[in-house]
């Protein structure tokens, strides 16, 4: 991969890893609200435990998001970036754009969705 390539993943992996940074501080606050006693008094419980579970789900998601985010910048720095790690062959752009943080080209992802591993 060029230069001017890599330099254009890496802004775009970086304004990712700002937008998950944003969401999770934005998810954790809601919780923080979601535990006040005010609130307690206006919502029933169950409804408060439904809230705190989705807003839970979405807190695991962009951590996992973020884990991603920082593994293909790590790559970047390695000089590994856009190299599937089944089978060492490059990535496809057109995959990479869709997805910056994907981890194997076209052909592996589907062997490993066939095997029931991806």
């Amino acid at each position: 991969m060029d230069q001017e390539k890599v330099r254009y993943f890496t802004k775009r992996l970086l304004a990712e890893y700002d937008r998950i940074q944003q969401e999770l501080g934005t998810y954790e606050q809601e919780i923080t609200n979601l535990n006040s006693p005010s609130v307690h008094e206006y919502e029933e419980k169950s409804t408060l435990e439904e809230q705190k579970e989705f807003i839970t789900g979405l807190l695991q998601h962009d951590t996992e998001e973020l884990s991603a985010v920082r593994d293909a910048l790590q790559k970047i720095m390695n000089g590994t970036y856009g190299i599937c790690e089944r089978c060492g062959n490059p990535i496809e752009e057109e995959r990479l754009e869709a997805i910056p943080t994907c981890r194997y080209c076209k052909k592996c992802k589907e062997e490993l969705e066939k095997e029931g591993v991806a």
